[in-house]
C-alpha cells in the first residue's frame, strides 16, 4: 500500500482540522511534518474542509463504527473541556447531546482511537514528605546565600502548533494536554542572573549528557563575562540526569565552577521558569507557523529580556525560600 493510499488517523484529522480552522494555509501545515501526513493529502484534506465537507477515513471489515467522525470530534472538544469526566457521565453526555445510546466500554474504545489515554490517580500528596523536608531544609541553609553571584540555567520545549486533544485522566485533579508526539518542536537552553543573560540556545534533538556539556563549553565565555567583575560565582542546574552526569560532573570539575545544592522538584524555586512562562505565552499569541517562526520569536523575546527584569526575578529569590519556609516545603505560587 502506498503512503498516499493510508487514510488520516482520527488523531490526525483532529490536528489537520483545528490548525485549518485556526487560520493556518496547507502549505503552512504540511511544513510542520507530521508523521504520517503526506503533503498531498494534507492538501486535500484541506481542500474538502474548504468546501464544507467532512473528513472521513477509510471504512474498514465489520458494521460501522456506532460514532462517526463527526461525533468523535464533539467527543474530542468535550473531553477538553472535561477532562475530569468518567465513562458514565460521558455516556449521559453522548446519550442527551447525540442521542445515540452507547455503552461505557464503547465510550473508553473511543476515547483510546482519539489518542486519550486513562491513569488512574494517586493517592499520593504532590510532594513527598521526603522532597519537603529537603526543601524546607534548602531553604534554611540557603537563607544568608548571595543569590546576585549566581548563574541560574534551565531548559525548554516549545511546540510549534496544539495538539487539541486533552489526556483522559479521571481523578487527577490538573487537566494535562497530549502533545501527539511527531508536532515539530524545538528544544532551548537558557541561563540568567542579577547582571543579565547569555545568549539562548536553540537546538532541535533531545539533550543528552553529550549535548549539555557542548553546551556548557560553548556558553562559558559569556557566563565569564557576564560575572567579570564577580569573585567566586556559582552555578545553578536541578537534578536532571543529564546534569548530574558523570560527563557534566567532570566538565565543572575541570573548569573548577563551583555548583549550587538544589533541591529536587523545585521549579518553583528557579527564575528561570518565570522566563519560560513569559515566553511561552507571548509565543501562544504570536501563533509561529514554522520552525524558522518559531525560532525567529524565541531569539526575538529573549532579546527583550531586561536587565531590570532578569535582576528583579534573582532578587525574589530570598522572598521564595520565606515562603518555602513558611509552607514547610510546600509548593510555593511563584
Amino acid at each position: 500500500m502506498e503512503i498516499e493510499d493510508v487514510p488520516l488517523t482520527t488523531q490526525n484529522q483532529i490536528i489537520v482540522q483545528r490548525l485549518y480552522q485556526s487560520g493556518y494555509k496547507p502549505s503552512e501545515i504540511m511544513e510542520m511534518e507530521i508523521e504520517g501526513l503526506k503533503r498531498t493529502t494534507v492538501f486535500n484534506q484541506c481542500k474538502l474542509l474548504k468546501n464544507g465537507e467532512k473528513l472521513k477515513t477509510k471504512a474498514g471489515p465489520g458494521r460501522p463504527p456506532l460514532l462517526n467522525d463527526e461525533d468523535l470530534l464533539l467527543l474530542a472538544d468535550y473531553m477538553n473541556d472535561n477532562p475530569l469526566a468518567c465513562a458514565p457521565s460521558i455516556c449521559k453526555y453522548i446519550r442527551e447531546a447525540l442521542c445515540i445510546d452507547i455503552g461505557e466500554e464503547t465510550v473508553r474504545r473511543s476515547l483510546k482511537g482519539l489518542g486519550f489515554s486513562y491513569r488512574e490517580a494517586k493517592n499520593v500528596s504532590l510532594l513527598t514528605e521526603k522532597a519537603k523536608e529537603s526543601r524546607l531544609n534548602w531553604a534554611k541553609t540557603n537563607s544568608k546565600t548571595v543569590f546576585s553571584k549566581i548563574l541560574f540555567t534551565d531548559e525548554s520545549t516549545f511546540w510549534l502548533g496544539k495538539s487539541g486533544v486533552a489526556r483522559w485522566s479521571p481523578g487527577q485533579a490538573v487537566n494535562e494536554n497530549m502533545i501527539p508526539k511527531n508536532i515539530p518542536k524545538l528544544q532551548v537552553w537558557g541561563a540568567i542572573c542579577s547582571y543579565g543573560k547569555i545568549s539562548l540556545k536553540i537546538f532541535k534533538d533531545n539533550m543528552d549528557a553529550k549535548i549539555y556539556t557542548q553546551i556548557l563549553e560553548e556558553k562559558l565565555p559569556e557566563v565569564k563575562n557576564l560575572f567579570r567583575s564577580v569573585s567566586a560565582w556559582s552555578w545553578q542546574q536541578d537534578n536532571d540526569p543529564k546534569h548530574t552526569s558523570h560527563t557534566a560532573i567532570d566538565w565543572f570539575n575541570e573548569k573548577r565552577i563551583r555548583l549550587v545544592s538544589w533541591p529536587s522538584y523545585s521549579p518553583d524555586l528557579n527564575p528561570m521558569e518565570n522566563v519560560w512562562g513569559f515566553i511561552k505565552k507571548e509565543i501562544a499569541k504570536k501563533r509561529p507557523r514554522s520552525l524558522t517562526e518559531l525560532e525567529q520569536n524565541l531569539q526575538e523575546l529573549w532579546s527583550r529580556l531586561t536587565d531590570e527584569y532578569l535582576e528583579a526575578l534573582v532578587a525574589s529569590m530570598p522572598k521564595r525560600l520565606k515562603l518555602i519556609i513558611s509552607n514547610r516545603g510546600e509548593r510555593i505560587s511563584y
